[in-house]
Parts: structure tokens; sequence; C-alpha cells
């Protein structure tokens, strides 16, 4: 039960609660028009070409973390984009996975320097009376989404239809705090962007300075593995209570994989008796680089 009682500078809705006077609850047919491809008017594998003979047929592997990617697209020929002008992408258009197992994907339409149209499987919303930055971040919060999972089509094929989405609604705030939240939303994402693109390129360095440093000199010689220690497979032959009543800490592949270093705090115990030592680990590294920091006053062991 919502308590209706008015707060002062604050109206009380039944879908988002307590918002500012000034802002409003819409639903998606008053701020943007939905287009998608008619179904006579699909294409099949014979019209599909060459990058340089067709367009862009956007589909969902395009979207990626929520972003517009233009790598690995499809291509049809231009006779397939003329036939459907409703859906020709431009930049700031907004588009939407509506059916398939990546239901309710969405992106904002930048960057695209190349005649683009959108193959079944996406709607885009045009003709936008909302900011559309604004609008592609609303696309992706919560409320919207469980709209989206709370419509959506079972069966085989999951799908979501256009009147469908025309009834979602939203919280519209005024024009002036659209853009000032848009603009703060997309500094943020400027700063993920450039800090991702600053990570990708320390692991290209990372890369070739390994590749450096294990390309063999003169005075380096070959050794079979084997003559350099002993290796043992993991713990077995454990049972539920092992782990109920563990004494010592214990590894698996979950610790050590795509980790530089491991964190310690993850581990969890298993029950192991004295004579099972071949499996102690006081210290690992993995290649030149990955490097294990035990529990100080503990011992692990392998599973």
């Amino acid at each position: 039960m919502h308590n209706t009682e008015e707060k002062q500078g604050y109206k009380f809705t039944e879908e988002f609660g307590y918002i500012p006077e000034d802002w409003g609850v819409c639903y998606i047919k008053d701020v943007s028009t939905i287009f998608g491809r008619i179904g006579f008017r699909g294409y099949t594998i014979e019209d599909i070409v060459k990058e340089n003979e067709g367009a862009i047929s956007l589909s969902p592997s395009n979207i990626i973390d929520g972003n517009i990617s233009y790598k690995n697209c499809t291509y049809i020929s231009l006779f397939k984009y003329e036939e459907s002008p409703e859906i020709k992408i431009y930049n700031n258009d907004i588009v939407l996975v509506k059916t398939g197992s990546t239901f309710g994907k969405s992106a904002l339409i930048k960057n695209l320097y190349e005649k683009a149209t959108l193959n079944p499987q996406l709607i885009v919303f045009k003709n936008l009376k909302i900011n559309n930055i604004l609008f592609s971040y609303i696309m992706k919060t919560k409320y919207f989404m469980k709209q989206i999972y709370g419509t959506i089509v079972g069966g085989a094929i999951p799908t979501l239809s256009q009147e469908q989405v025309y009834k979602f609604n939203i919280l519209v705030p005024t024009k002036l705090e659209q853009e000032k939240i848009a603009e703060v939303l997309s500094d943020i994402d400027e700063l993920i962007e450039s800090t991702k693109k600053l990570i990708d390129k320390k692991k290209d360095l990372k890369t070739a300075t390994i590749q450096k440093l294990l390309t063999p000199k003169e005075n380096w010689e070959n050794r079979i593995l084997g003559d350099l220690g002993v290796t043992y497979t993991g713990l077995s032959g454990k049972t539920k209570q092992d782990f109920e009543t563990g004494n010592a800490y214990y590894i698996t592949f979950l610790n050590i994989m795509n980790n530089i270093s491991v964190n310690t705090n993850t581990f969890e115990k298993v029950n192991i008796k004295p004579t099972e030592s071949q499996c102690l680990c006081k210290k690992m590294i993995f290649s030149l680089i990955l490097r294990l920091r035990l529990p100080k006053k503990s011992e692990c062991v392998l599973s």
C-alpha cells in the first residue's frame, strides 16, 4: 500500500512513486514511432552481398555491452535496402532486439558512416519527442527491462511485438533536465570507454613484453618439462562431508582463470589427510607472470 500523502514539490504516480511535479509519465507511443522489417520484405541468403556492394543489415550481434558495433557486419543488396525506407538507419536512432534469445538488448546508433537497415529481429525508434540519448539509457533501466520480461511471449523463439512496446511507460523529466542527465551519463560512458582502451593498450604491451622475454636466446637450452619437476593431479575421491568440515584451503580453476594474481579471500576449504601431501602448495608461478599469494600461516592444496 503506497503512502499517497502529498510532498511539497512532488506528485505521486502508481508506476514510479513520488516524482517532481514538472516531470511526467507517458507511454512509448507518446514519444516515439516504432518501425520493423515487414515480413514479406524479409531477405534470404541470395540477398546477402559483399561489403562494398550493399548496405549493413544490423542484427543482435551488432549490439555489444549496450553499444553498437560495426564489426563482422552482414550486408544486403541496395535493392533490399531501398525496399524498406522506413527502417533505414541513421545516427541517433535507437534499436532494440525484439526476437530471439537476446531479446531486450538495445543501443543508440553512433558513428555510422555507411548505409544501414535492420534484420527481422530488430526494431527501431524514430521521431523521438524525448532526448534520444536519455531514451537510450531509459531502455536499459531495470524498470524498462522488467516490462519487457513481463510481456515477452515464450515458446521456442521469444518474441516482443511493436504494439506491446508501445504500451510500455517511462518517466520523462523536463527538457532541460533531460539534457543534463543525458550529458552526465554520456560523460561517464566516455570515461569508461577511454579506460577500456587504456586497458587494451596495456594488454597489448604485456603480450609484446611476454613475447620478447620468452624469445629464445643464444645461451638458452631446451629442456623437457618432466626434467624440471614433478606434476600431480588435484585431489580426488572427496565426499560432500570433506568440503563441509575442511581443514585446508583448496584451489580450483575458477581461482586462477583470467586472473593475474589469485584472490585468496575466495578460497574454500576441504578436509585432507596427512598422507595427501602431494598436492600441497606453498608457492605457485604460472609462466613468468601469474603468482599465487597464499594466506599467512596456512597451506593450500590443488583440487
